[in-house]
């Protein structure tokens, strides 16, 4: 017991200083992605939104977007063959902003993608904006978001630009699951992400891309995506044809109501892990070494406090209390610099073990070829093989 409390202390102080480190430069880098002054004025940008059965999200959005201080936009939405009010509410708007069309899905013609990335080929497809910025229809944007993205486009010669949007969800239990999006944030070094020019390594979130519609075809386009994740795959084909990405935090200049529901977020984010998170681990065992290594990540602070009760102040429970002390203060920063409420910063190993739940679960699903449903259709991911 001592042997193996002496190697869970040294594996949680190991990944508390990593996961302190790489917030803090993080943070750091996305300080360079602010800029001291807006650009307000420059070429036509698109602003192209994918919609199925939005009728809830729509007036919020296009209330946002026709609010933008960079005037020279056009505003396309997709009605991705809703079944709701969406595409009556994108016609009255187009009766107050010219500036605003839609375009339907046709549903005589198979998908020839996965419903969101089918919508994106047509959105683009249908754009004029020497930019083009893709963002959800559950977001709602600050006055200089156009703005923002643009600048800094120009700023750093970025072909593609995303962003990290501040998450609301209705309730501490879609919240909690939501938050498991954070993993990213404190694991992945972002500074370092940025730069590089392995494919594998990209990182992404479609609630929020920013791009150079001639980058854009340059490379396959969203036809060239292979998975059902539209924002990790156009990246990953950015870096592949060797133009420049960077995500940025944006969380002062988009808000994103994407989880209205434990549910909706269970599903949401076990989709995610289902399809990219998953497959690129790859086959079970390593899958069960890494659902083992976040359930002792999960169980930390139990674990130190029953190690100080039980083996008293020795220098491997001495270990495992500094670990889970960075690790949460790690998490805690990188969500309270996301816009994460204290409640939600605070619940890392709650946030840890519903992950793990749904990492099983979106396993299981992966495996047995059920897939997943989103908006009403099944999304189909690839079993895992191994290689």
């Amino acid at each position: 017991m001592d042997l193996y409390l002496k190697i869970y202390g040294i594996v949680m102080l190991l990944v508390g200083l990593y996961t302190f480190m790489v917030v803090s430069l993080n943070r750091r880098h996305f300080r360079k992605f602010n800029p001291k002054e807006l650009m307000k004025d420059g070429p036509l940008i698109s602003v192209v939104v994918p919609a199925r059965n939005e009728e809830h999200n729509l007036p919020r959005l296009l209330d946002s977007l026709i609010k933008q201080s960079y005037r020279n936009i056009e505003i396309i939405i997709a009605d991705d063959q809703s079944t709701d009010r969406t595409p009556e509410i994108i016609k009255e708007y187009m009766a107050k902003d010219s500036r605003i069309r839609m375009i339907s899905i046709d549903p005589n013609k198979p998908l020839i993608k996965n419903g969101k990335i089918n919508a994106l080929i047509n959105l683009m497809d249908n754009s004029k904006g020497e930019y083009v910025l893709s963002t959800d229809a559950d977001t709602e944007h600050h006055p200089d978001s156009v703005a923002y993205s643009y600048t800094v486009a120009k700023n750093h010669g970025l072909d593609l630009l995303s962003g990290i949007p501040r998450e609301n969800c209705k309730s501490y239990s879609s919240e909690v699951i939501a938050a498991a999006m954070m993993f990213t944030r404190i694991f992945i070094p972002i500074f370092l992400v940025n730069n590089n020019t392995i494919p594998g390594a990209t990182f992404a979130i479609g609630q929020y891309m920013f791009m150079k519609r001639d980058s854009y075809y340059r490379t396959p386009g969203y036809k060239g995506v292979k998975s059902s994740i539209d924002d990790v795959g156009i990246a990953r084909l950015f870096v592949e044809c060797k133009l420049h990405y960077a995500t940025a935090s944006i969380n002062r200049y988009v808000t994103c109501y994407m989880y209205s529901s434990m549910k909706t977020a269970f599903l949401g984010v076990e989709k995610s892990l289902g399809d990219v998170v998953i497959p690129t681990i790859g086959n079970f065992l390593p899958l069960i070494i890494a659902a083992i290594a976040l359930l002792h990540l999960a169980v930390s602070p139990i674990s130190a406090i029953l190690a100080l009760i039980f083996f008293g102040i020795s220098p491997s429970t001495l270990l495992l209390l500094a670990g889970t002390m960075l690790l949460f203060l790690g998490w805690f920063i990188g969500c309270r610099q996301d816009g994460w409420p204290k409640s939600i910063s605070a619940s890392y190993g709650i946030t840890m073990f519903m992950t793990c739940i749904m990492f099983f679960h979106s396993f299981y699903r992966n495996i047995t070829g059920k897939g997943f449903i989103w908006k009403d259709r099944k999304v189909i991911s690839k079993p895992s093989k191994k290689k």
